[in-house]
């Protein structure tokens, strides 16, 4: 049975009007159940989704688990070196196969009944079956998923019927374009659950119009004042933001440390921040010394998983704690502070004295969000 939304088009209308007379989504974007049952098969089951860097699988046997979907995504690097993904479900009676985050096996069992699987996936162990009429082990390999891999990124394509991720991609905005990300290494990864509906932590993401209430800290360090939208096309969504004077980078104290700055391929305006939003989960905050990435994964329309990573160019010592304690150390205190808004949010959403609410003029990257979300409600 295919999920509908519990409201009708013309009450997205509002989202879709200029900035100076919209209203944000309805209510029930954020809190019922059936319209993310909507979103997780209109919009993230048809998405190339961002689930791991190719550093999380170095070598052949390498796995780890994605919560991209309900059950998860196993990615494997296969014996000839290539990246699989699989649905977490054995299809003999539907046990999940893996225990745990990540590791290495030469082969996948599962734990229930001991059918056992190929890096390819291929079912070569399958216990009392021999006498099974009609039985073929090609019929039961594990359910795969098309891979591709983006500046070092690893994403899956739930669905078959997305273009090609270049194609999806298409065409990455400048600045970000000219970053070397490939090489960058990632050196923390961090999860947080918050009890808040995943667009509102993106919608968070656009705008910068909280940071001198929310974060004044790091509004010292790039004044909200001083933001400003990038065009993009596509899926794509971005903006800058201008580093105070005298300050090098986003952190503690605002110095880099000596820590290198992040490659480029042409020029670059290293006194700005510039934040993206690829649709419809992730998020990048490219600072001159470092990448800031975040991926959105709900849990239930109320709750959302928060996978949260720092990336340094190569040279960076994450073994010497002053190279990089003052950025995780920031970015902690940050991302509670977001955390504690978004879930007080959830709570005024849900609340029952709240109507759709008008967009600020300096919200524009929020509005383009949701704007995104009711093209997706739409079928557009």
């Amino acid at each position: 049975m295919k999920a509908r939304l519990p409201f009708a088009p013309d009450e997205l209308a509002a989202v879709r009007r200029p900035l100076a007379s919209a209203r944000l989504l309805p209510v029930a974007a954020y809190a019922n159940p059936d319209v993310l049952a909507f979103e997780m098969e209109r919009i993230f089951h048809r998405a190339w989704l961002c689930v791991a860097r190719e550093q999380d699988l170095p070598v052949p046997g390498s796995w780890m688990l994605s919560h991209a979907t309900p059950a998860g995504l196993l990615l494997v690097r296969a014996q000839d070196r290539t990246l699989r993904a699989f649905h977490n479900v054995c299809p003999h009676r539907a046990s999940s196969l893996v225990r745990g985050e990540r590791g290495r096996f030469a082969r996948v069992q599962c734990p229930y009944h001991g059918w056992t699987f190929s890096l390819e996936g291929a079912l070569i162990g399958a216990p009392h079956t021999m006498k099974l009429r009609n039985f073929r082990r090609e019929d039961h390999a594990l359910r795969s998923l098309p891979t591709s891999v983006w500046e070092g990124f690893v994403f899956v394509r739930p669905s078959g019927d997305s273009p090609s991720l270049p194609r999806y991609l298409s065409p990455v905005p400048e600045p970000l374009a000219r970053f070397d990300l490939a090489s960058l290494v990632r050196a923390r990864s961090v999860e947080h659950i918050v009890r808040a509906n995943w667009k509102l932590l993106a919608e968070n993401f656009a705008e910068s119009h909280h940071f001198p209430y929310v974060h004044p800290e790091l509004n010292r360090l790039t004044p909200y004042g001083r933001s400003a939208s990038l065009p993009t096309r596509g899926r794509w969504q971005g903006g800058t933001m201008q580093l105070a004077a005298g300050v090098e980078t986003v952190s503690m104290d605002g110095a880099t440390h000596d820590r290198p700055l992040l490659a480029a391929r042409d020029e670059v305006d290293r006194g700005k921040v510039y934040d993206f939003l690829l649709w419809p989960n992730l998020l990048l905050s490219v600072q001159p010394d470092y990448l800031l990435t975040y991926r959105l994964w709900p849990i239930d329309c109320r709750t959302t998983r928060v996978v949260a990573e720092i990336h340094f160019a190569p040279g960076t010592s994450p073994a010497k704690p002053c190279a990089t304690q003052d950025v995780f150390e920031f970015w902690d205190r940050t991302n509670a502070q977001d955390r504690d808004a978004c879930e007080r949010q959830q709570i005024g959403v849900e609340s029952g004295a709240y109507a759709p609410g008008r967009y600020a003029e300096v919200e524009d990257g929020t509005q383009r969000f949701d704007q995104m979300v009711v093209q997706a409600y739409l079928g557009k």
